[in-house]
């Protein structure tokens, strides 16, 4: 029987698709297609009732916006915020667009020092920092500034604070608001003429706290403002109500020594300094704090009995990292000393050398102690600005015969920074660390306060029998600093006199006959 032959049918290829696939892959799209028809209308049909709600709530209820006032919000949010008014300062408008030129400034304490020059003035005979409010022609505050010309250096007058870094304008007298700092100038015929400040110092900016008053304080930064209107610059000051800080303190009490460092003995030896000014020290901070002022201690007993204190005071957290990191505004470090001669005896209040004679935290610590103890003067004449007041310098005169313009004793020096010349940069191979804020522009106003000697029995009697009352008075002084200094109102404050050129105008405006007068210079 012949074989029958079989055709082989060709195999189909992997992107071959039979007619039967392409039905059913149709088939499938247009069932996906009316899934998706049907579950857009029910989205569309809740938000109908949604949008019926909505409608229904807004005309039914008074509260909350209506839908038209949500799609404006959503319009202006869009948009994005409204522009900011224009600065514009007119409580300043008539100061001379001649500016004075700061190269200089820092804080010391609760006032700021600044200094620079200018080219030409006119004959000046007083010249005084005033702020001014910057919308109001007002003279809040006056400190006196000294000025001197430089006939070498092309006529050039300097200025600065008059007496020293404790004399320029006091921070914590500033009400809340925005000022400028002016110069104000006197001239020898009794015409005033303004002077906008502008800061050529390149200092980082930083943010200066007040000393607690009643419980509240004010933030105050120092920086250049403008007139975006008129188109003129100056050096203004920003002062805000705020709370303080938790690592920003308004006293630091320095107890000196501490650790192996037991400081001076008494005759007998059963006494040292270092645990006597801790008491005293301590009881100076409670007082403080009763005030309501806030108190940081260098050191409080709790410190390691082994540490070497007389080396590590540069250290992380040594006596003088601590008190500069906390920013208070003022410090005592509190000793009692010694002597070879049973005799010597006194306290005594030791400033910083760049106070130039005026001292008032000086004056205010003896006032004090002469007023709560019967603690006698020391008698030492070298040094001696008046009773009970010295400054120490550090090494006296240089190579060169000029004047070492800084404090001997390193807690006035190191903690003032910039101000008082601090210096110590980790260079000495007895101590150790490196004062951190050697170059802060914030400086910690303080004085070493000297209580007697131990070594002389009048002295240490008296001190031992009475810590408390010392303490009474070193807080009294402190408290006094401020007490004595209030915030100045604006509503007291005095108007600013007018220019010449302004009273010129004036006159004119109201028809009165005028004299020629030379225009500000």
């Amino acid at each position: 029987m012949a074989s029958r032959s079989h055709k082989k049918r060709p195999s189909r290829r992997p992107y071959e698709v039979s007619d039967k696939e392409l039905r059913r892959n149709r088939k499938r799209i247009q069932n996906l297609f009316s899934l998706l028809l049907i579950v857009a209308f029910i989205v569309i049909v809740i938000l109908l009732l949604k949008a019926i709600m909505h409608g229904r709530a807004d005309r039914t209820s008074s509260e909350g916006p209506s839908l038209h006032e949500r799609l404006k919000a959503a319009l202006k949010f869009a948009e994005g915020p409204p522009p900011e008014p224009p600065d514009t300062f007119e409580g300043l408008l008539d100061i001379n667009q001649d500016t004075m030129v700061i190269d200089q400034y820092f804080t010391y304490g609760t006032h700021l020092y600044f200094s620079g020059s200018y080219n030409t003035l006119p004959q000046v005979v007083q010249a005084e920092a005033v702020v001014r409010p910057i919308n109001e022609a007002l003279d809040v505050g006056a400190w006196t500034m000294w000025l001197e010309t430089d006939e070498e250096d092309g006529g050039v007058t300097h200025f600065c604070a008059a007496d020293g870094i404790t004399t320029g304008p006091d921070l914590d007298q500033i009400p809340a608001g925005k000022y400028a700092l002016l110069m104000k100038l006197t001239a020898a015929n009794g015409d005033v003429q303004y002077r906008f400040i502008k800061d050529e110092s390149h200092n980082q900016p930083f943010d200066y706290y007040t000393v607690t008053r009643n419980g509240s304080n004010r933030k105050i930064q120092m920086k250049t403002m403008t007139d975006t209107v008129h188109g003129f610059t100056f050096f203004g000051i920003e002062v805000e109500e705020t709370e303080l800080p938790e690592d920003i303190y308004d006293f630091v009490i320095d107890p000196g020594h501490g650790g192996t460092d037991e400081g001076c003995l008494s005759r007998d030896e059963k006494v040292k300094e270092a645990d006597l000014v801790l008491e005293i020290g301590l009881k100076t901070k409670e007082l403080l704090e009763a005030h309501g002022y806030k108190v940081l201690m260098t050191r409080d007993g709790t410190e390691d009995p082994s540490e070497e204190m007389a080396y590590t005071m540069y250290a992380e957290n040594g006596r003088v990292n601590k008190a500069c990191r906390s920013r208070a505004k003022m410090g005592l470090s509190i000793h009692i000393d010694e002597s070879s001669y049973d005799s010597e005896r006194g306290f005594s209040v030791t400033g910083t050398i760049r106070d130039d004679w005026s001292f008032n935290l000086p004056k205010k610590l003896v006032s004090s102690i002469r007023n709560h103890t019967k603690a006698v003067f020391w008698d030492e004449e070298v040094g001696n600005v008046k009773d009970g007041i010295y400054y120490g310098a550090y090494d006296g005169f240089m190579v060169d015969g000029t004047f070492n313009n800084r404090d001997a004793f390193y807690m006035i020096r190191e903690l003032g920074g910039v101000a008082t010349g601090a210096m110590y940069d980790g260079n000495y191979e007895y101590y150790v660390g490196e004062n951190q804020f050697r170059n802060s522009l914030q400086g910690v106003e303080c004085d070493l306060v000297t209580l007697g000697f131990m070594t002389n029995d009048d002295d240490l009697k008296d001190i031992m029998g009475n810590k408390d009352t010392y303490a009474e008075a070193l807080a009294e002084a402190l408290d006094s600093m401020i007490r004595d200094a209030p915030i100045l109102s604006l509503e007291t404050a005095p108007k600013a006199i007018p220019s010449a050129q302004a009273r010129q105008a004036e006159k004119e405006a109201n028809g009165e006959s005028t004299e020629s007068t030379e225009p500000d210079k």
